[in-house]
């Protein structure tokens, strides 16, 4: 599982209605180059991300959907799950 947030959003929170979204350091807590990143979402199974930039990114690696994206206090957010196996 990675977590994975743009840098800008640290320290904020993010809310609406149902959901109220604290971005600290204690759960983002490393600084990452594009490259890693990008390794990090092909080979991860559960990837919670936060932030117009990664998620872009995210859509642009073919990952998600952007109907998948839900917007939060005019931020983005994103879950990823991947299920591999014979169910």
């Amino acid at each position: 599982m990675i977590n994975i947030c743009d840098e800008n959003l640290l320290g904020k929170t993010i809310k609406d209605e149902s959901v109220n979204i604290e971005i600290t350091r204690d759960f983002f807590n490393e600084l990452m180059s594009e490259e890693e990143i990008q390794y990090l979402l092909k080979k991860c199974s559960i990837a919670n991300l936060i932030g117009e930039r990664v998620i872009k990114k995210t859509l642009k690696l073919g990952l998600a959907k952007k109907e998948s994206v839900k917007v939060i206090s005019n931020t983005p957010f994103l879950m990823i799950y991947t299920f591999q196996g014979n169910y």
